[in-house]
């Protein structure tokens, strides 16, 4: 049993004094002291902020790529995940060509289940979608995976057709699933790549330029007609632009089914990065690209009004000296991701909350409340009710520190937000009731983390 008390209690729908009382790893009551036990341990969070532990519904933990992998592994990602207040992640499964979706499912989470110290579940990205395997989703759904990814990027990798694209949202709207999209157009990206490379132009600060604003543009205005075409659930991933929200926001308008999350990099960081010379600007190297100050106004526009919905990290560290290193000779062979699991909390409530640009409400609605609806994890998680599980962050709103690479937890050489000052911190974090970080430790045991058995419903996003 648990009692935390004094606190500033913050949900998606307001914030009030109270306490939170936890038994048996699920929220009892919220608001005054119940009639408690003498024996309760007792957090006093006077001064601080009471949230629900925030969900990362994009992460690409241990992830394949080529001869690497992406440099956490399930134990280092989710221990700092929950060092960054993040107590539940969405990871993606990667379908390899010619595999059964219930083989990789059943892949992922054995590599998963003895290391994972945050509760987890998977989407599962489509690279193979022969009917075969689309037979498999009724299964998939059953076995606890409420959401699939494919590409409109990566030709001849991992891109889908339009055919293919209209076949999934059919299946989402028959089956009741939702549709994660990478939105670029990769016929563009790919000719765009080859131009660039054949006038010797091979350098990081190219990438942003083999990837034009155009490309996402062309894609999510696709995506959208085609999603209100066939009715089907499309969730829009990693948006950055500012034509982007404009075109999500129509669609929303028409009454499209339609979903999008942005990311802290595209919030916070400019394409000011890739004018670092040398070799520096890999570290930023990420699909899409960073833009330019004004799409990052219009996505800060997009999170207070609604247009978008949620904001995942689309974590995906590699080592700066040992993998980014390996396109040297060339941008495309630069491998695409940034760090950042850790991180999203602090920057969301300096750059947002601490700004006005979005409210307390909205910042845990951004990172818990509505990540769990459109995942299928509510209202077991992503809110502070009774009946949930007790998953519970205690922040500290005044506290002052700068991010670096030496004093975050996830296993690369840099921090994509190296250096900046940010006044807001997580300092205590529960997983279903257990006291899991406190005093800049982390108590959780390889393993101990959970698979969850995720449900897609419409009705929670009315």
């Amino acid at each position: 049993m648990l009692l935390i008390k004094n606190g500033t209690i913050v949900t998606s729908t307001g914030t009030f004094r109270g306490n939170v009382y936890v038994e048996n790893g699920r929220i009892h009551s919220v608001g005054e002291t119940p009639d408690c036990p003498g024996s309760i341990e007792t957090v006093d969070a006077a001064g601080k902020l009471i949230l629900p532990g925030a969900i990362d519904g994009h992460t690409h933990i241990d992830m394949p790529l080529g001869k690497i992998h992406s440099s956490d592994s399930y134990l280092t990602g989710t221990r700092a995940a929950l060092f960054g207040g993040t107590t539940t992640i969405v990871d993606y499964a990667n379908q390899n060509k010619g595999e059964s979706l219930l083989k990789t499912l059943d892949d992922w989470k054995k590599r998963a289940e003895n290391e994972a110290v945050c509760d987890y579940g998977f989407h599962m990205t489509i690279s193979d979608p022969e009917e075969r395997f689309l037979d498999e989703i009724p299964a998939l759904l059953d076995a606890g995976v409420s959401s699939l990814k494919c590409f409109f990027a990566y030709r001849g990798r991992l891109m889908i057709s339009d055919d293919t694209f209209i076949r999934l949202m059919e299946l989402s709207r028959k089956h009741g699933f939702l549709v994660n999209l990478h939105a670029e157009n990769g016929d563009m990206v790919e000719d765009a790549t080859r131009r660039l490379l054949s006038e010797g132009k091979t350098g990081p600060q190219f990438h942003p330029l083999a990837h034009p604003r155009e490309a996402e543009v062309e894609a999510v205005g696709r995506a959208v007609r085609l999603a209100e075409k066939t009715g089907g659930n499309l969730n829009l991933v990693h948006i950055t632009c500012e034509e982007s929200v404009k075109l999500i926001a129509e669609g929303k308008k028409r009454g499209v089914s339609l979903f999008a999350e942005t990311c802290p990099q595209y919030l916070v960081l400019t394409d000011a990065k890739y004018e670092i010379p040398g070799f520096e600007a890999a570290k930023w190297v990420l699909s899409p690209p960073l833009r330019k100050r004004h799409d990052q106004n219009a996505l800060w526009e997009g999170l207070y009004d609604g247009t978008l919905d949620t904001v995942g990290t689309d974590h995906c560290p590699f080592f700066f000296n040992k993998q980014k290193t390996l396109g040297k000779e060339g941008f495309d062979q630069i491998p695409n991701g940034a760090p950042g699991i850790e991180d999203r909390l602090e920057l969301l409530y300096h750059f947002g909350v601490g700004t006005g640009k979005i409210s307390l409400s909205q910042w845990v609605d951004l990172c818990c409340t509505a990540p769990a609806k459109r995942y299928g994890l509510f209202p077991e998680k992503g809110d502070l009710v009774p009946g949930a599980d007790a998953d519970i962050v205690v922040f500290n709103p005044e506290k002052q520190h700068t991010i670096s690479a030496g004093n975050r937890h996830m296993n690369v050489d840099y921090n994509a937000f190296e250096g900046i000052s940010v006044t807001g911190r997580v300092e205590q974090v529960f997983l279903r009731g257990t006291p899991i970080i406190r005093n800049g430790n982390c108590s959780a045991e390889p393993g101990s983390g959970n698979y969850l058995l995720r449900q897609y419903k419409p009705e929670t996003d009315k």
